[in-house]
């Protein structure tokens, strides 16, 4: 439930960018008097930068998420070693505790 949260959390955020960017643009061609030519590179280069850093943020969150999935595969396997270990010092117990009986009764 809460990994839905967290992806509602960043849709909000890229479209609460995205609708930033858009009223910036709306704003900056009432209010500046620049040429068509000036006002279009301007927009161009800050939408460049835009993408350049949605995509850096779209490959943290992919990079946090493997992340993520290599430590709980890690947890699974450390746990999986640790019931493994349980199981044998169990037995290794058993197995004292047989030759202690056979000690025993031999004497």
């Amino acid at each position: 439930m809460s990994e839905s949260k967290e992806g509602g959390g960043f849709s909000g955020a890229v479209f609460g960018a995205l609708v930033g960017t858009i009223v910036g643009i709306g704003v900056g061609l009432l209010i500046a008097p620049e040429r068509g030519d000036d006002f279009r590179r301007r927009v161009a280069f800050k939408l460049d930068r835009l993408a350049n850093y949605m995509a850096d943020l779209g490959a943290r969150m992919s990079s946090a998420q493997e992340n993520s999935e290599a430590r709980k595969s890690a947890s699974e396997l450390v746990e999986g070693a640790r019931r493994q270990a349980d199981k044998i010092m169990r037995d290794a117990n058993d197995l004292i505790s047989e030759i202690k009986r056979a000690q025993g009764a031999a004497s």
